[in-house]
């Protein structure tokens, strides 16, 4: 039985560059942070999970695995779909099972899901391997597992085809390894059923059927890693191998069709089938010596042809002394019927996992990380005035990581306390994104006059308020009053246009005496909204 090798990946940490391209993807994920998080960590155990198969019970972990990421790698196509990844740089760099050396590397998290199905596929043909034939359980439980893996080898292949990518893959993802792959696994599967079916004592007709098809799956793969992109990549002893199966088979579909002929009486026929057995076991013999094969495996086809030789000399003498019958050449003899008993297996480990639903869009997270308040937020832009670089600003920030920072405390005393509030997350500054806590206080400090950020807030936007409108008049007169009432005051007309600019002027002249330029001073009018005495205060007490 063969196993095949699993593909090796590079390091790579998605979540710092998905995090800030996630904020400018139109659906929202609630934990899409979390998600992120688990997408590295399981990767990271995937790219060391090659010494698992080594390992007791590491093989069934590692299938486990790879299963685990291709789910997460389906999940993650779905929820950054709207996300150029060759555009933010990012590559998935797989290399190949047979020529390590060589790579391929694909910014599509597709193209990710189809490599880690290999290695799923990889494991599950070394479960098989390393299966106990001796037994009943043993020899049912490697059989299933080689039809899984033949399941997932065609799961991939849907993939890949429906990709459609252009750029040159991996050996081990062409056309004709996949196809060969395929027949293996089912090979080997319907020689698991053969053994159980021999043990089991079955007439030697099903038996001859049985090892019919063994050979031909067997002859298919032979012919693959001999020709095409697939002869010079596969190894001398892989290839002697298969070979060596291919004869095996043949000759042990003759062999138990021999004994149809024998039970048939027809004892020509059974001696040519014999010779041809005892001459293609020999063939599988030296094939696996070519390869330099040796010790248990070169014994299995030894002994075969042993058993063919032997059976073949008793048969000739039989013929020869007692039936004396003609034996007609092996190929004019009808072919013996095929009985194929696997077919490739869909493991349950491949079913999609359910999408997850995008937030509303009044509950749309605009930024991915740990300290955003939950429940529903807004973006706005608030513009604050810092007059000086040594100007106290007055707030707390707190950050994971790169993350955007939440203000996490505002004192009463710096000139944040008027625009910024607890727990709103900064996100840019003067048009700079705001990535972590140390950056982002670099910023605050190095800017200088009028700083804008902007922040996701709690809450809903605020609606704006509503245009005042004219009381409907009453639908009769008010009855005069009896007696005569006070007059109502009426309030104090607003300032008009030219007295604002009186104010404002004076304000200005006043901070351009105290020494504060034209520009800070228009400023701190914008901040305060037009109040002199505010302005005032802002610059002097900054």
């Amino acid at each position: 039985m063969l196993a095949v090798g699993t593909k090796g990946t590079t390091k790579l940490s998605l979540q710092p560059t998905l995090t800030k391209l996630a904020e400018s993807c139109e659906e929202k994920y609630a934990d899409t942070a979390s998600f992120l998080t688990k997408l590295d960590h399981v990767r990271e155990r995937v790219r060391s999970a090659a010494p698992m198969l080594g390992t007791p019970g590491g093989a069934a972990e590692c299938k486990d695995l790879m299963f685990e990421y291709a789910k997460l790698a389906a999940t993650a196509a779905h929820r950054f779909r709207g996300i150029s990844l060759e555009k933010a740089k990012i590559k998935f760099e797989w290399r190949d099972s047979i020529h390590p050396e060589q790579s391929a590397a694909l910014s599509d998290f597709n193209f990710e899901r189809v490599c880690v199905l290999m290695n799923a596929a990889a494991c599950l043909a070394y479960l098989g391997v390393h299966e106990d034939r001796g037994t009943v359980d043993g020899i049912k439980s490697a059989c299933s597992s080689f039809q899984l893996a033949a399941g997932t080898v065609d799961a991939v292949r849907e993939e890949i085809k429906a990709a459609a990518w252009m750029t040159q893959l991996t050996t081990d993802l062409s056309s004709d390894y996949i196809e060969m792959l395929h027949s293996l696994l089912l090979a080997q599967a319907q020689k698991c059923f053969y053994e159980k079916a021999e043990r089991d004592g079955i007439k030697d007709k099903l038996l001859a059927m049985l090892a019919a098809e063994c050979a031909a799956l067997y002859r298919d793969v032979h012919q693959r890693v001999s020709h095409g992109v697939l002869r010079g990549s596969i190894t001398p002893s892989f290839q002697g191998v298969i070979g060596a199966n291919a004869a095996l088979f043949d000759a042990v579909q003759n062999f138990h069709m021999a004994a149809v002929h024998k039970e048939a009486r027809e004892y020509g026929k059974q001696v040519a089938r014999l010779k041809h057995a005892t001459a293609t076991c020999a063939r599988a013999v030296s094939a696996c010596q070519q390869a330099g094969i040796s010790g248990p495996v070169l014994a299995v086809f030894t002994s075969a042809q042993v058993r063919c030789a032997n059976e073949c000399q008793q048969a000739e003498k039989d013929n020869n002394l007692i039936y004396t019958e003609k034996v007609p050449p092996v190929e004019t003899l009808p072919p013996i019927d095929r009985k194929l008993m696997v077919k490739p297996l869909r493991p349950a480990e491949l079913a999609l996992p359910e999408m997850p639903t995008p937030l509303p869009p009044t509950q749309a997270q605009h930024v991915v990380g740990t300290n955003v308040p939950p429940g529903p937020t807004h973006i706005l832009e608030v513009v604050m005035y810092k007059p000086q670089p040594n100007t106290k600003i007055g707030i707390t920030l707190t950050s994971h990581s790169s993350e955007p920072p939440a203000v996490t405390a505002v004192a009463s005393d710096g000139v944040g306390q008027a625009m910024l509030k607890l727990g709103d997350v900064i996100l840019s500054i003067n048009g700079t994104a705001a990535a972590g806590h140390e950056q982002t206080t670099r910023l605050l400090r190095e800017a200088v006059g009028e700083i804008k950020i902007n922040v996701q807030r709690k809450g809903e936007k605020p609606a704006p308020a509503p245009s005042p409108s004219q009381p409907s008049p009453p639908p009769h007169p008010a009855p005069a009053p009896t007696s005569p009432q006070p007059a109502t005051p009426n309030p104090p007309p607003p300032p008009s246009f030219e007295e604002v600019q009186k104010m404002e002027a004076e304000t200005l002249a006043k901070l351009t005496a105290m020494g504060f330029d034209d520009e800070q001073a228009k400023a701190a009018l914008r901040t305060t909204q037009g109040d002199p005495v505010a302005a005032i205060a802002l610059l002097t007490e900054g």
